[in-house]
C-alpha cells in the first residue's frame, strides 16, 4: 500500500517538474519571450527607435529611409530584450554596430491594454560574420 502511495506521489511530482518544458515547444521560453534555436530573419535597419520601455526590454521600430536625407523610425516594431548591460529608456535611438546585424532570436507575446494579442520579433545583435 505505502509502495503504491509513494509511486502515485513520485508520478505526480514527475508532472509538475516536467510539464512546463514539455508544454513549451520548441526553444526556451522566458516570460512572453520564446527564444528561437536558430536566428530567424535578418533586419536591414541600421538603426531602431525605442518608443516603450517594460520590465522584458525596449519595443523599436526599424529605422526607414523616408526618400529624402531623412530617417524615419515607423518600420517594424522591435524588441530588444533587457538584461545584461542593457538600460534603455524612451526615444533612445539603437545603433547596430559595426560587424554586427540585427537578427531574429526570438518571438514576444503579451496582452494590450485593450485585450488584443501582440506578438512581435526579439531582435539581437550577431557577428556577421559568425552566420552561415
Amino acid at each position: 500500500m505505502v509502495f503504491i502511495l509513494g509511486a502515485i506521489v513520485g508520478i505526480v511530482l514527475m508532472l509538475i517538474v516536467f510539464a512546463p518544458k514539455l508544454l513549451s515547444g520548441s526553444g526556451k521560453a522566458r516570460g512572453g519571450i520564446l527564444m528561437l534555436e536558430r536566428p530567424g530573419d535578418r533586419f536591414d535597419a541600421r538603426s531602431f527607435k525605442v518608443f516603450h520601455v517594460i520590465k522584458e526590454g525596449a519595443l523599436a521600430n526599424a529605422a526607414e529611409n523616408d526618400g529624402s536625407d531623412g530617417v524615419m523610425y515607423s518600420g517594424t516594431t522591435v524588441l530588444f530584450p533587457a538584461g545584461g548591460v542593457n538600460s534603455f529608456y524612451d526615444e533612445q535611438i539603437i545603433t547596430v554596430p559595426e560587424g554586427k546585424i540585427a537578427m531574429q532570436v526570438g518571438t514576444f507575446r503579451y496582452k494590450a491594454e485593450k485585450g488584443d494579442e501582440r506578438t512581435f520579433p526579439v531582435v539581437d545583435f550577431l557577428d556577421e560574420n559568425a552566420l552561415p
